[in-house]
């Protein structure tokens, strides 16, 4: 490729990406985490989901909802252990004063135990303890798409939440990951894109610095490792404290195929699921 024909190359995903970045609302601001995914659902995989519940058995309070302290729910493939161990990584992170090799359930006792002992403490009063986390499978196709949702509260001024993806390719029983769907020599032009799409939805001109309002490392945009792939784009996720103060919350950046299809390798799993049969339409 000549350096012109580049240039301009470089140029036109830009002008794409300003274009989606400030719609009034994108799709996946308008609806819920589950209308992000396809209506379609596949049962390729075998699994039971796991829930456990413990309660404080002493408490009497309406507002606790039956007086829960813990409420896990969680899946467990069948013949799926590389996949089960990242469901597992993942929901432990919400509470994680374990070693990296515990069990959820080890974590919710160990919860339980510092919940305990925090109500014999004169401090206490009125106050619980809350652990949850739900998973949610959105598609089980060939790519198996899941959110985690997670949120607990340990009796201070508020406590936290976090929503993590898992993107997993059932035939090869691999995560599916940036590098398997971006062309290596245009990663850094797919930065260029999220930043403007960023900095668009954000209201930021393009050399406005990100440290007024955003805890970036040295005042650089970045991407995170927590996104989930759609039918219609890539949708990152950086939870509380990740960039930005806790008051405003999490921040989502959908970065739309239509955007980058150019850069996508042709023979991924995305472009094979999503661009493909866009294409045949």
């Amino acid at each position: 490729m000549t350096k012109f024909k580049y240039i301009v190359f470089v140029l036109s995903l830009l002008l794409l990406s300003c274009n989606s970045g400030n719609d009034k609302k994108s799709n996946t601001d308008k609806n819920s985490l589950e209308n992000s995914i396809s209506s379609q659902k596949y049962d390729s995989l075998d699994y039971k989901v796991v829930n456990i519940t413990k309660i404080d058995k002493d408490c009497q309070a309406k507002r606790f909802k039956g007086c829960e302290i813990v409420n896990i729910n969680y899946p467990v493939f069948k013949g799926q252990q590389a996949l089960n161990d990242t469901v597992r990584n993942k929901t432990v992170r919400i509470y994680a004063p374990f070693p990296a090799d515990s069990t959820i359930e080890q974590q919710a006792d160990h919860f339980m135990k510092e919940y305990l002992a925090f109500k014999e403490e004169p401090y206490a009063a009125g106050r619980s303890y809350v652990l949850n986390a739900r998973h949610q499978i959105l598609q089980n196709d060939r790519l198996l798409s899941m959110s985690i949702e997670s949120e607990i509260y340990t009796g201070g001024a508020h406590g936290g939440s976090l929503i993590e993806f898992i993107n997993w390719d059932i035939e090869k029983g691999v995560p599916v990951t940036l590098n398997d769907v971006i062309m290596k020599e245009h990663t850094k032009l797919f930065l260029k894109v999220a930043e403007s799409i960023f900095r668009k939805k954000a209201g930021l001109k393009p050399q406005q610095s990100l440290s007024e309002n955003y805890f970036f490392e040295n005042n650089q945009f970045s991407l995170n490792d927590n996104y989930l792939f759609t039918p219609k784009g890539i949708k990152f996720i950086y939870n509380e404290y990740e960039i930005r103060a806790y008051a405003y919350g999490r921040t989502e950046l959908f970065i739309p195929y239509e955007t980058i299809k150019v850069i996508i390798k042709p023979k991924s799993l995305i472009s094979n699921l999503f661009l493909e049969k866009d294409q045949v339409k």
